[in-house]
């Protein structure tokens, strides 16, 4: 064989151990920081004491349980620590909706009329 092609053979087959080293280090490093942070105690719960918030959650017969699901994932990602989502409220307040109704115009204002 030429020595050429050995040479670059070699260089290739150093590279692809490099690559594959590094993220074997890659993986092995998030495994560890995962079982740290799994280590971890948890928060405290807070406590929310108040006339309008029931200890008990409420059934909320009028929203379906996916939005409920909705609702809750979004407290979890949005706040530290752990919470309960104790009640759900509807709004019928139109004022309330302006946000929702000014997101609709300006999806539609985007959009080329034929």
């Amino acid at each position: 064989m030429n020595t050429d092609l050995l040479e670059a053979f070699s260089y290739q087959v150093a590279g692809m151990i490099i690559v594959i080293g590094s993220l074997a280090l890659l993986a092995v490093a998030v495994v560890v920081i995962g079982r740290l942070l799994q280590l971890a105690e948890p928060k405290a719960v807070p406590v929310v004491s108040g006339e309008r918030v029931s200890p008990e959650p409420s059934a909320g017969g009028d929203i379906p349980p996916e939005i409920r699901a909705v609702i809750a994932a979004a407290v979890v990602a949005s706040l530290d620590g752990s919470y309960r989502v104790v009640e759900i409220q509807t709004s019928t307040d139109v004022r309330l909706q302006a946000w929702s109704l000014e997101g609709r115009r300006q999806i539609f204002s985007s959009h080329r009329v034929r």
